[in-house]
């Protein structure tokens, strides 16, 4: 799912207001910033070519070893390649600063503000990880949305004007605007 999501157009994330949901939607978003950087000389990298075996090892060393010195944020990864790997450190800042994930947040009521979660996982996102979280927007909670699920009928089909259908029109207009 992470690879898929990483090779993504457009990454989006979608969470629920529920403090679990929003918690691994997070956690989701770190796991794929270190995939993507442990990733950076794969064979679907733009980067395969360089072949930079130790900016490679210090990575993962930094991020996935099991029982290494794993760094608590990208700054500190920031850190740790400045000091033992300086030439490579404008890479990782571009890879990191060109991860531009964003948010939806799926099943909101009416009348409520969901951007108190938005704003947490946008801070904790820039905090600990350096990017750039955006909150594209919301779709609120329909019974038309269970139903079509249901009755395997997608709600843009079977109601093409419905509330759901402009959230998603709005959405997505924010996804190609950015």
């Amino acid at each position: 799912i992470i690879d898929f999501f990483l090779s993504a157009d457009f990454k989006v994330v979608m969470t629920t207001r529920e403090p679990a949901s929003y918690i691994d939607a997070y956690r989701f978003i770190k796991v794929a910033i270190y995939r993507k950087l442990n990733r950076l000389f794969g064979v679907e990298s733009k980067y395969n070519k360089l072949k930079n075996h130790k900016l490679k090892d210090l990575i993962f060393e930094s991020t996935m070893k099991p029982n290494g010195p794993h760094v608590k944020s990208i700054n500190e990864l920031f850190e740790r390649i400045a000091q033992q790997r300086p030439q490579d450190l404008a890479l990782i800042k571009k890879v990191v600063v060109n991860f531009n994930p964003s948010l939806i947040i799926n099943k909101v009521p009416h009348n409520f503000d969901s951007s108190p979660i938005a704003n947490h996982i946008i801070s904790v996102s820039e905090k600990s990880l350096s990017l750039d979280v955006r909150h594209i927007g919301d779709i609120s909670y329909q019974t038309e949305v269970e139903n079509s699920s249901m009755e395997l009928i997608p709600v843009i089909t079977k109601a093409p004007d419905s509330i759901f259908s402009g959230e998603l029109q709005s959405i997505v207009n924010r996804l190609l605007y950015l």
